[in-house]
Order: C-alpha cells, then structure tokens, then sequence
C-alpha cells in the first residue's frame, strides 16, 4: 500500500501507533495519503496530500488507491452540514468538507498488468471510465451517481446537480452551522474540532488549501494590514507572552471572530478589535492579536490528471 484515502466519516490520526495517543488529526471522507510506514499489522504512518500532515491511522479505514487518485481536491465537496451515501444495503453520514472522490467511476475498478521496457511487470488498480470522468468533471456533465474508492463502492444519494454545481455559501452561512460545535483537539467535524481544524475545514470547502496548524498556516498567505481593511474569510492568528502562535479565528468582518474557543469549549462569535478577541458574553479579554491573513482561492481542476 503506497497511496490510501479514507472511506469512513471521518478517520482519527494520532501521533503514536495506538489509540491511547493523542488525536492530533482527522481525514475526512475521500481525503487522501501517502504511506510512509506500512510495516504494522493494523496501523500505517499517513502523510496528507491536503497539508503534508503525518501521523497514524487504523489501517482498516482506509483504502488502498492509485496515485492518480491522490489530488481529492478535484472531487466534489460536501459544503452542507452532513450528506448521505449509501454502502452495501446501509447509509453512512459524510460530514461537511469531505470529498466525493471517485464520484462517477460506475464502471468500477479493475487490475491492470504492464510490462516496461526493462521487463518489469508493475500491476495497478485503474476506474474502467477513468478517461470519462476526468472529461467529464472538467466539462460539467458527470452523470453517474455511484463512486468508487478502491474496492470501496458507494452510491451518492443526493443529486449531482447538488454535488457538482452547488454554489458555495459565503462564510457567515458556512459558519453559522457550526455554532456550538464541541471543542476537540485534533478534531475537524461538527461533531467536535479544534481551532486550526475549523479554520482548515472551512477554507478547504471555499477553494483555499491551507496547513494543518495554526503556527503553519500564520506562515501562508498575504498579510492584511489592518484589521479595519479585513475581508470575510481572513483568518487572525494570537500568540502567547513569548509569541508563539497559539489560536486562529476567521474573521466575519472588522468586529467579529468566529472560532473554537478552547476556554468555552466551543465554537462561538465574539468580538475583536485591534489588541485581541473579546468575549461576546461578558467582555472578557482572551486572546492577543499577532497578524491578519488572507488567501487566494484555487481552482481543484488544476490538479486532474
């Protein structure tokens, strides 16, 4: 196994080779990777094709692919709060920000054997109407409702309209849905997530690829001046009395932030102003402002091969 990309709801990645380590990550649904360590029974070492992330996953939730798969970016994404697929003769809940990857493979997979010019036989797993669907996700007119990651084998149950064409909310509404969200460290669902988590999710479904941390992602994109020139979408960075970056916010306009506050627990809007966040609830001062972000969107039809 060389490539893999995740064909549960939302896959843990934890620093260690066991589940008594700490959660430092979460792939969603279609996310993809590169194994860097496959020698362990049940765990693999993981690198995400999203941010570079390392870390291990449980084996069993992922799926092995080739790498041509690897760009998930490309795939349709899940910009409402859940969507159902269904598997086998069950339904299984996706959240907001995973990837249709292999959304349209109808014709399945099959096991390809070449021989190179040095004599080398190399055997690949390839969609049948991979060419298809490549042509089809540039043109607009992906038709076929069933998906195939591997030997994982799905069926979208919504429309393709809905999936292909949807346009994506602006950042108040993308947001708004996760208000109250439980705080999780390592997470990156609504069903609990962390700062950077949240800030990584959010900006995946508007078309901006960013790291995984919130000290990586103050390293990414043009810095905004000031606070009173911020856009919808900014992401603010705070650090500590030794000025580390500790927490990240996106900014909804020059007054509000919303973000996963460690301290309450939750995701929540509160107000900024030019030294920090204050809490909305009782005016409290939580976090000191380092630096204000902004980052260009990108088009996923870049990266199909």
């Amino acid at each position: 196994m060389k490539y893999a990309a995740c064909v549960v709801p939302a896959a843990p990645v934890y620093r260690e080779a066991t589940y008594k380590s700490e959660l430092i990550n979460q792939l969603l649904f279609g996310e993809t990777v590169e194994i860097l360590d496959a020698g362990d029974k049940f765990w693999v070492k993981v690198k995400g094709f999203l941010d570079g992330y390392e870390g291990w996953a449980a084996r069993g939730q992922l799926e092995e692919i080739h790498k041509r798969y690897t760009p998930s970016r490309a795939a349709p994404m899940v910009k409402q709060p859940f969507t159902l697929l269904k598997v086998g003769g069950k339904s299984m809940i996706i959240p907001f920000g995973a990837s249709l990857l292999g959304l349209g493979f109808g014709g399945g997979m099959k096991r390809v054997t070449s021989v190179n010019p040095s004599g080398e036989v190399t055997s690949e797993t390839i969609a049948v109407n991979y060419m298809n669907y490549l042509q089809s996700m540039t043109k607009g007119v992906l038709s076929d409702t069933s998906g195939c990651i591997g030997n994982f084998n799905y069926t979208y149950k919504e429309s393709l309209e809905k999936a292909l064409f949807a346009k994506t909310p602006d950042v108040r509404t993308l947001t708004d849905a996760w208000l109250d969200a439980p705080y999780l460290w390592g997470g990156r669902t609504m069903m609990g997530v962390d700062c950077s988590g949240f800030a990584q999710t959010i900006c995946k479904v508007m078309g901006i690829p960013i790291a995984r941390d919130a000290h990586q992602q103050a390293l990414q994109g043009e810095v905004v001046g000031f606070l009173q020139e911020a856009e919808p979408g900014d992401l603010a960075f705070f650090d500590d009395e030794e000025g580390k970056i500790i927490h990240v916010g996106i900014l909804l306009n020059e007054h509000e932030i919303v973000h996963a506050a460690g301290g309450t627990g939750k995701v929540q809007i509160d107000k900024i102003d030019n030294e920090g966040i204050v809490r909305s609830d009782n005016g409290v001062r939580t976090h000191r402002l380092r630096i204000i972000k902004r980052y260009k969107r990108k088009s996923w039809t870049k990266v199909l091969r």
